[in-house]
């Protein structure tokens, strides 16, 4: 389940802004880039987190 606000016992929790989130979604940057830059924190499974990422079809990034 995808969902804003608290979750019981979620596999990970990203929490950023909008655009550093939208750039992470819909473009080639990659989610050690953007903790790096400090736009992004990442706790839980980093494995579950790159997996929602790459949800998105390649076709809608840009």
């Amino acid at each position: 389940m995808i969902a804003r606000g608290e979750v019981a016992n979620p596999d990970a929790v990203i929490a950023a802004e909008a655009p550093a989130l939208q750039s992470l979604a819909f473009t080639d940057r990659r989610l050690p880039d953007a903790e790096q830059a400090g736009e992004v924190a990442l706790s839980g499974s980093r494995e579950a987190a790159e997996h929602l990422l790459n949800c998105f079809p390649v076709s809608v990034r840009s």
